[in-house]
């Protein structure tokens, strides 16, 4: 996704993009918070289901809102593989630049 260009984007191709958060604090998968008291932060999904549409600055609005004095949270600047709500079936937005050799979709 490409600032000023893409900031109403929910979808890759056919698939919706789940949010998912991460602590500022702690380290590897302990970070991850693809849902915060008990609720995904994107509702949950199913192979078949997909999670709440959500664009980028939505993530990161989201996030902000979850956040507390004890656990701030950010996207993610890494993968949270297995951690819930089902969104390893879904793309999810992560705070990760996409390398310049990304292949378009199509």
């Amino acid at each position: 996704l490409m600032p000023g260009r893409d900031e109403e984007t929910t979808r890759v191709g056919k698939q919706t993009i789940a949010a998912q958060c991460c602590s500022k604090m702690g380290t590897g998968a302990d970070k991850c918070r693809r849902a915060v008291n008990n609720e995904c932060v994107a509702g949950p999904a199913t192979t078949t289901q997909p999670p709440t549409p959500f664009t980028y600055a939505d993530t990161v609005a989201a996030c902000e809102r979850l956040s507390t004095p004890d656990d701030p949270l950010e996207l993610c600047n890494q993968s949270c593989r297995n951690k819930g709500c089902n969104y390893n079936f879904w793309p999810v937005y992560t705070g990760i630049p996409c390398s310049d050799d990304v292949p378009p979709l199509g």
